[in-house]
């Protein structure tokens, strides 16, 4: 085999094992706590996130809904790959059963790791 045929075929080998990993996506669970009096439903498709500043975008989990002084849970995969200096901000939209009203809670500069658990709490004032 001609050499630069060796260096083409060691080349694209590099590139396909690098590839998944800079596409990685991050998976963690939301913990939603509820500290209100009525039940809340926080919207997957209403949530948005938006890494360093830039452009928000949904979160597309799906709803939980939560009792008064209770928790819900909610699977989330980021289109990022985790850690590094991909600081999220999150917009977390909820709806209030007592009300009808939509109520959303900011949470700022959040470094996410794959696997882990991550908990909010929710009421409104």
């Amino acid at each position: 085999m001609l050499k630069s045929s060796l260096i083409a075929l060691s080349l694209s080998g590099v590139m396909l094992i690098a590839a998944p990993g800079a596409h990685a996506k991050c998976t963690v669970t939301l913990k939603f706590t509820n500290n209100d009096a009525h039940e809340i439903t926080v919207l997957g498709n209403d949530s948005q996130v938006r890494v360093n500043g830039l452009t928000w975008s949904k979160m597309s989990f799906n709803d939980v809904t939560v009792q008064p002084g209770t928790t819900g849970n909610a699977t989330w995969t980021s289109n990022m790959s985790c850690g590094g200096h991909a600081k999220r901000d999150m917009r977390f939209k909820y709806q209030d059963s007592g009300d009808g009203n939509k109520y959303q809670k900011t949470v700022n500069n959040v470094d996410i790791e794959d696997g882990l658990t991550y908990t909010y709490a929710f009421k409104n004032d």
